[in-house]
């Protein structure tokens, strides 16, 4: 008997020791399941980052629009700050539409085939390209609560409407935009 329960006794701790020792490595369903893991993370990574490039591309775009932008506006405003020292007569013969575009004193403003919005000087040839990707411009004078684009008026008009305080109303149209962008400017009332 001893023999018999020291034999039962060695089988069981065989059994225990084997019991107790962990398999080495993964099972293959945990492989296949950290592999489906491991791919669900790659392709969400892979989503983030071209999230992140599409909008900083946005960002960029906006960044150069708003240049473009503020930088048009400024010279609109510089060539319209040229007509305070001129008289009525004077405005009237320098505010007109042309079919290069928009007369404001020596310069023209218009749009070319490929729609940029651009400045042509009388004293310069080569035009200065503010904005791209432009479908329309509309200059208008506003006086009073009436406003009418500038191809409206005659230039009598226009030399009787200079002896008051008006507003040139500037609308651009970019491509793909619903809404036009606008900007009023002052037009301070001519000397007699």
């Amino acid at each position: 008997m001893n023999r018999l329960a020291s034999r039962r006794l060695a089988v069981r701790r065989s059994l225990s020791a084997t019991r107790a020792i962990d398999p080495f490595g993964l099972t293959l369903i945990e492989m296949l399941v950290t592999l489906l893991i491991t791919a669900i993370l790659a392709v969400m990574g892979f989503r983030v980052i071209e999230r992140f490039a599409i909008s900083q591309e946005g960002l960029t775009y906006q960044a150069s629009l708003q240049r473009s932008l503020a930088m048009t506006w400024s010279q609109i405003e510089q060539d319209l700050e040229t007509f305070s020292f001129l008289s009525p007569r004077q405005r009237s013969a320098q505010l007109s539409q042309t079919p290069q575009g928009y007369r404001v004193g020596p310069v023209t403003w218009g749009l070319d085939k490929e729609g940029a919005f651009s400045r042509t000087s009388f004293s310069d040839s080569n035009p200065m390209v503010f904005m791209q990707q432009v479908t329309s411009v509309r200059f208008a004078l506003l006086d009073g609560s009436d406003e009418q684009e500038i191809s409206a008026y005659s230039a009598g008009e226009i030399e009787r409407l200079s002896r008051q305080e008006l507003g040139v109303a500037v609308e651009i149209q970019m491509a793909g935009d619903p809404l036009p962008i606008r900007k009023i400017f002052p037009l301070p009332a001519a000397a007699q």
